[in-house]
């Protein structure tokens, strides 16, 4: 899966925040729920597990072009449980 998949699966841009993903995923899932939706609900699962991932957020951090700095939010993460 690449980040533009999994953005894609939730429905976001390509300049989402955490806080944007994070609303998302939970938008989604109350909407497409496990139990009546568990194909759907398997790639919003996927998709934030992907966009939260540290792998993920180094990637990010290492692409922010030289010399701007590293802000605040994009050291942030929240373990998904």
């Amino acid at each position: 899966m690449t980040r533009q998949e999994a953005l894609n699966d939730l429905n976001l841009p390509e300049s989402a925040s955490g806080e944007d993903i994070e609303n998302a995923y939970r938008r989604l899932v109350r909407r497409y729920p496990p139990e009546f939706n568990p194909e759907r609900f398997q790639k919003i699962d996927e998709a934030y597990r992907f966009l939260t991932s540290l792998s993920d957020m180094i990637a990010r951090l290492l692409s922010l072009e030289a010399g701007s700095g590293v802000s605040g939010e994009e050291l942030q993460f929240s373990a998904a449980l």
